[in-house]
């Protein structure tokens, strides 16, 4: 079977730019494995006040919004959530896009007790505060040095200027009759 562009053209689309609520509920109602990708949401012309009652509101009730928006043309299902005094929008995974639990072998025995008061002192050992700052992406640091040395070593390199040409070969190339 083929899809053309014109198939994909008919089906539905929406460009508004307003996103309208559909359902509220509980912030662990949604488990963030679920969630794809983050953008911070800003109020439209006019929407100020609207904006910050809704992230009041949701932040004292523990509640988020779910409802779809329109991104790239595509509708996706999203979920907005207060967060440090603004709107987090979240798309989320369709449910034929997850791997669920019970598609996995997991372990079906419950921990020894004794086990299980070692794994509890461990985790509180180990707990602290969480500071983004303190945790660095190793990865993206060897990238950032990799292009700043690629781009001082291009920096140091001396243009050919126009008008100048490079040295003939010792062994030209035939030239095509006239």
């Amino acid at each position: 079977m083929v899809v053309s562009d014109q198939d994909l053209a008919s089906l539905p689309q929406t460009q508004e730019q307003v996103i309208v609520l559909r359902q509220c509920v509980h912030a662990h109602a949604v488990d963030p494995i679920s969630f794809d990708r983050a953008f911070y949401v800003a109020p439209g012309t006019g929407g100020k006040r609207a904006y910050a009652l809704l992230v009041e509101v949701l932040h004292q009730t523990g509640m988020i919004a779910l409802s779809t928006a329109s991104l790239r043309e595509h509708e996706r299902l999203i979920v907005l959530r207060p967060a440090h005094e603004a709107l987090v929008l979240h798309t989320l995974f369709a449910p034929t896009e997850m791997l669920f639990p019970e598609r996995l072998a997991l372990p079906h025995r419950p921990p020894h007790p004794v086990e299980l008061r070692a794994a509890q002192d461990w985790v509180v050992q180990l707990s602290g505060v969480y500071v983004p700052e303190q945790w660095v992406d190793r990865s993206h640091e060897a990238l950032s040095a990799l292009v700043a040395r690629k781009a001082k070593v291009r920096a140091n390199r001396v243009p050919v200027l126009p008008g100048r040409t490079r040295r003939k070969s010792s062994s030209p190339l035939p030239q095509a009759a006239a």
